[in-house]
């Protein structure tokens, strides 16, 4: 029997990119819209704390979304982005 190893599937783009990433007072969501896609161009965002409770869910008129993170405990967080059918659940990090 032959044992043959194959390559992992690639993963998809992120839908959103989160900068600076770790933080301090604010981190920057800026979406990466798949204009190939028959997809809505809008995106839903929500934030939970290590412990999965939910910190906000910012709504933004703006194609880039500003969180404002300079009250936020330091440790990881996830950030959790829809657009369409698509989810992203990213990781961030909170560092003061």
């Amino acid at each position: 029997m032959v044992c043959r190893e194959t390559a992992p599937a690639p993963q998809p783009a992120p839908i959103a990119a989160l900068y600076p990433n770790p933080a301090d007072g604010e981190v920057l969501l800026t979406p990466n819209f798949d204009k190939a896609a028959a997809v809505s161009t809008s995106f839903q965002t929500t934030v939970y704390d290590g412990q999965g409770h939910l910190v906000i869910e910012p709504t933004a008129a703006q194609p880039t979304l500003r969180l404002r993170t300079a009250t936020w405990q330091p440790g990881l967080y996830q950030v959790v982005i829809r657009q369409g059918q698509r989810v992203s659940r990213q990781q961030l990090s909170i560092q003061h």
